[in-house]
């Protein structure tokens, strides 16, 4: 696959900052349901398999899933310190994810064309079938298995912004506890300690080899590409857009 010039220079944007933290952090933007803006910053996790789509992980009950059901689009911005280039991109967004029964479904973007030309993908959370379901369960899975285990746990958690019980997350003021029960209980609890232990530590092992229900993949399928090179003198500004499957250039004063 002959890929296009703004992807390969944003390979190479991400090749000279590999150690830096913008190679793995972009803003995101959306559009909320009562049509305000909304912004937050996401991991970049990979291209998708011989394509110039994006890939993201979330929580599916977070607000920006909601969003990207009802307007499947979003702007990513990128700067690269380093190489002092700027990368602003228009999306389209598809969301690889379980439903209730426990099936991997694709909502948002209706078509997945960006990374499998025969794979289509209805936007009302239908059921992947064929190669398209191959090709979303490999990267769902991919995905999954890509994050530590501190990552995979965040998706066990309670719904993103949803609100704390009373206490939670508070540590525990030692004066307050009695120390008659502390010495009661201290028998009990080395007897119990090993097996306790061992029980943590299989359901820890379980969740992490479970994908959770949670879990979602973002795709986001680039259709505009603003880019923008501070380096040069004059600077450098070229627009490509894709007219269905060609990406045209047009540079432009910055």
């Amino acid at each position: 696959m002959i890929y296009p010039e703004w992807r390969q220079q944003l390979s190479r944007s991400l090749h000279l900052s590999r150690s830096k933290p913008e190679a793995k952090y972009f803003q995101v933007a959306s559009i909320t349901t009562d049509g305000a803006p909304a912004l937050r910053t996401m991991v970049f996790r990979d291209h998708a398999p011989r394509s110039n789509s994006l890939l993201s992980v979330t929580d599916i009950r977070s607000e920006k899933c909601e969003q990207w059901k009802a307007l499947a689009e979003a702007a990513l911005h990128w700067y690269f310190v380093k190489s002092r280039e700027q990368y602003r991109l228009r999306c389209r967004v598809s969301l690889i994810h379980h439903n209730e029964a426990g099936r991997i479904v694709c909502s948002g973007h209706e078509l997945l064309q960006n990374i499998h030309q025969d794979g289509v993908i209805e936007a009302s959370e239908s059921a992947c079938a064929g190669e398209t379901l191959k090709l979303a369960s490999s990267i769902f899975k991919a995905r999954w298995e890509g994050l530590s285990s501190s990552a995979k746990a965040s998706f066990y958690c309670p719904a993103p912004k949803s609100a704390k019980l009373s206490g939670e997350g508070d540590k525990i003021n030692s004066d307050k506890i009695n120390s008659d029960e502390i010495n009661s209980d201290e028998a009990s609890k080395k007897s119990s300690e090993g097996a306790g232990t061992k029980r943590e530590g299989d359901q820890a092992q379980n969740e992490q080899d479970t994908i959770s229900p949670h879990f979602a993949v973002v795709v986001f399928h680039p259709f505009e590409v603003d880019y923008l090179d501070l380096k040069s003198r004059p600077h450098t500004r070229n627009l490509y857009s894709l007219e269905q499957t060609k990406w045209l250039k047009q540079s432009v004063n910055p």
